[in-house]
């Protein structure tokens, strides 16, 4: 008879590779034999490590380790859904069961360019209110792709092409203009430039940092197979050769030696996406003080996305602290209600609104 500990744990297992973002066929189909096989499923239930378990990364966790040992050991992952395919899988699979224990074990580790298809818009709408050079600060920065976002090219359907149009990493999201929409005499409320803004220093403030050892990329890689992985190899590529200065530790400790280092002709652009509404709230706490207390010093950008769950997205926002001059602005910029396939911006600002007091 089956320990009832162990029915729980192998359940809620179960449960989260099921409800693992729709990927398609033939995803659809391996996770559904992966979820309904004894001997995999045993697997995973036994060394999947608690916390993947409990923030529900079982799904995420499980693909990349079937990525990643595929792309190691020269097996394929299945193209179509017949038993055949699936049953060369899994003795690939049970070949390697210590290694896949193993990665089964390991934090999920993502760092998406695709990303960039939102945040590239909040640094446009913070160069255009500064005169100077922008300085990029990123909070859980992970490999720093975010923070060559300025270096990517991207493709904004229906509206244009911004950002560096010859880069050898190309980005596409959908925007609806919503804006624009309810001003009958705005023509466009999404503004692109001819030209990428003027960035200085690149600084991440990171509590782990990722090495950029074979291994750890080999394993983050396999976290953006199969929609994302090519535009994570030209981002990478790029990162490779942009100097960005982390700093190690927590981030609510180290905001200030983050940026200080950013030279006083540049105004700090500090963003994160979601991680610090992760944060424990002592250290969100310390954050928000350590924020205003540099904001007393300097004039700074604050971009955030936070997730909003009646908008089913994320909500995009930037905030101008000049508390010298005793003046914030927060200006929310925009919605991105899907990543899957391509990315949708729902833009809702508009110049005219930063003319209101």
């Amino acid at each position: 008879m089956q320990d009832s500990s162990n029915f729980k744990i192998l359940s809620k297992v179960r449960e989260s590779l099921l409800k693992f973002w729709a990927l398609g066929e033939p995803w659809e189909t391996l996770r559904q034999r992966i979820a309904d096989d004894e001997d995999l499923m045993g697997i995973v239930a036994q060394h999947t490590s608690a916390d993947n378990i409990a923030q529900d990364q079982t799904g995420r966790i499980l693909f990349a380790a079937i990525a990643y040992l595929g792309s190691k050991h020269g097996f394929a992952i299945p193209s179509d859904i017949s038993w055949d395919s699936f049953h060369q899988l899994r003795k690939s699979l049970l070949e390697h069961e210590d290694e896949l224990a193993s990665l089964l074990q390991r934090p999920a580790q993502v760092n998406n360019p695709l990303r960039c298809v939102a945040l590239y818009p909040g640094l446009l709408y913070a160069a255009r209110r500064v005169s100077g050079p922008i300085a990029l600060v990123e909070i859980g920065p992970s490999l720093g792709l975010n923070l060559c976002m300025d270096k990517y090219s991207y493709e904004y359907l229906g509206v244009g092409r911004t950002g560096q149009t010859d880069s050898r990493c190309h980005l596409v999201a959908e925007v609806d203009d919503l804006a624009a929409r309810a001003r009958p005499a705005v023509r466009s409320a999404f503004q692109l430039p001819d030209k990428p803004p003027v960035v200085g220093k690149r600084i991440g403030l990171e509590l782990n940092p990722v090495p950029l050892d074979d291994d750890s990329l080999a394993w983050m890689r396999a976290f953006h197979f199969p929609q994302s992985q090519y535009a994570f190899d030209e981002a990478l590529a790029i990162r490779r050769n942009t100097p960005i200065k982390i700093v190690k530790g927590d981030a609510s400790k180290t905001l200030a030696e983050g940026l200080s280092l950013v030279p006083r002709g540049q105004i700090p652009l500090l963003f994160h996406t979601a991680v610090a509404y992760q944060m424990a709230d002592a250290a969100r706490a310390r954050l928000t003080e350590g924020l205003t207390k540099v904001a007393m010093d300097r004039r700074l950008m604050y971009m955030t996305w936070a997730e909003e769950p009646a908008r089913r997205g994320a909500l995009l926002q930037v905030t101008d602290f000049d508390l010298a001059h005793d003046k914030v602005r927060r200006s929310l910029l925009a919605f991105i209600n899907r990543w899957e396939p391509v990315p949708k911006l729902e833009w809702v600002h508009s110049e005219t609104d930063d003319s209101n007091p």
